[in-house]
This record gives structure tokens, sequence and C-alpha cells, in this order.
């Protein structure tokens, strides 16, 4: 009995999920949310260096919110610790 042509797809279905309950997370956070004071630029933190996909794939993001909000976003690179240092830094402002 061979398994190893369901592992990918069972996986790729776990994947889809997290990032299905994410996505309707910041939906519903956004829906309660208070709107941004307009003097403030919205900072988003990137806890991994500069350059990467994930950079890359944020500094687009931003440029899209950037335009539907109206206001300027600060991508804040913070590497260091596999993340650690930026989440930390997103938690205690």
């Amino acid at each position: 009995m061979n398994i190893t042509p369901r592992l990918p797809r069972r996986a790729l279905a776990c994947v889809a999920m997290a990032g299905a309950t994410l996505m309707m997370t910041g939906v519903r956070a956004a829906v309660d949310a208070k709107p941004w004071p307009a003097a403030r630029p919205i900072t988003w933190i990137v806890g991994f260096p500069p350059g990467g996909t994930l950079d890359l794939l944020t500094r687009v993001a931003a440029r899209k919110l950037a335009e539907k909000t109206g206001q300027p976003v600060i991508v804040d690179n913070r590497p260091g610790a596999s993340g650690a240092i930026g989440l930390q830094l997103a938690a205690c402002g």
C-alpha cells in the first residue's frame, strides 16, 4: 500500500485551511477595528531581512494598502531569532 501521493494533498489542504482561517480572522478584526488616525502612518513589521520573498510580498501588499487607505505604509524589517524580534516589537509596541 503506497500512501506517498496522499501526503502532499493533505499537507496542501492543511495549509489552505490555515491560510483561510488567518484571512477570516483578519477580515473580522478589520470590521471591528476603530479608524486609524489620519496623522499617523501605518507601520508594517516584518521579522525577516529585506530582499527576501516575504519582504517583497509585504512591500507589494503595503503599496496596495496605502492606495486603498490613502495613508503612508512603512515596512519595518526587524530580522533575527527566526522572526521573534519582529514579533516581540509588534506585540509590545
